[in-house]
């Protein structure tokens, strides 16, 4: 008995040791942090996505909060961690060379109390849930596949309609089309 209440102490202190508390950080440091974290978790998940353009935007919201642009969350989740806070770090990319549905690259949602990751969505609207992943022996995990979508460009279409009288009208529009 004495042994297994030592052993729990010990486990107990090694989570602590090991995790990052990202409240209590300096802005310099959590940021260079969050980088390190997102970058080490796109590797792991998807490194076809890793782009080395501009800046990552990161943001801090909580759980439950999208007035002010959280992120939408399943009802269980929520449920779960609600008003718990996180970082959202999204990497841009070259929209010159490429074109992602969601406007990013790849963005990574961390936990501010223990610094861990717990999602990863890609710029195809793709995402991996970290936390829900079944642990294997082999120590497997997906790796989400890049997969290359050609920029947009903005070309003048023109329709021919009709109103109530019969009378010819010509719409035009802008719309996005694939440059390649």
């Amino acid at each position: 008995m004495k042994k297994i209440l030592i052993l729990s102490i010990v486990l107990i202190a090694t989570s602590f040791a090991f995790s990052q508390n990202l409240a209590k950080m300096n802005d310099s440091k959590r940021k260079e942090y969050l980088k390190k974290v997102s970058k080490e978790t796109v590797f792991k998940y998807g490194p076809g996505y890793y782009r080395e353009y501009g800046e990552p935007v990161i943001e801090r919201f909580f759980v439950g909060d999208k007035v002010s642009g959280g992120e939408s969350f399943s009802a269980e989740f929520e449920e779960k961690n609600n008003g718990r806070f996180f970082y959202r770090v999204k990497y841009p990319y070259d929209e010159t060379k490429e074109f992602f549905v969601t406007g990013f690259a790849f963005q990574v949602f961390i936990w501010e109390d223990i610094g861990n990751p717990f999602d990863i969505t890609f710029g195809i609207g793709r995402y991996i849930d970290i936390e829900e992943l079944p642990s294997t022996r082999s120590g497997e995990y997906p790796v989400m596949e890049y997969k290359r979508c050609p920029p947009l460009k903005m070309v003048r279409k023109e329709t021919v309609a009709y109103d109530a009288e019969g009378n010819k009208k010509i719409i035009v529009k802008q719309v996005p089309e694939f440059k390649d």
